[in-house]
């Protein structure tokens, strides 16, 4: 198990294996697409939101995780508006 830095936070593999873990088990297995909802994910595991935050940003920039951005299909909503898509890797 290693460590890496995140800002001035220190990190531990451990816990982004386990969030890689419930990513696969909630991914669709055709699409390996999720729609995460990171205080879900957090429960689940039993760990502060902000941890599993970190977590993900290992595995994003990993490469273990990819993240787009989708924009909202109602035409009334800002731009801005529409929610991230997770495919695991």
């Amino acid at each position: 198990m290693g460590t890496y830095k995140i800002g001035c936070k220190i990190v531990s593999d451990t816990h982004a294996e386990e969030v890689y873990a419930v990513l696969k088990q909630h991914m669709n297995p055709q699409t390996h697409n999720l729609f995460p909802r990171w205080d879900v994910v957090a429960k689940e595991l039993g760990l502060s939101k902000s941890t599993v935050i970190r977590n993900v940003r290992h595995l994003l920039a990993s490469g273990r995780i990819r993240s787009d951005f989708l924009p909202a299909m109602n035409p009334q909503l800002p731009e801005e508006c529409g929610f991230t898509v997770i495919t695991v890797l």
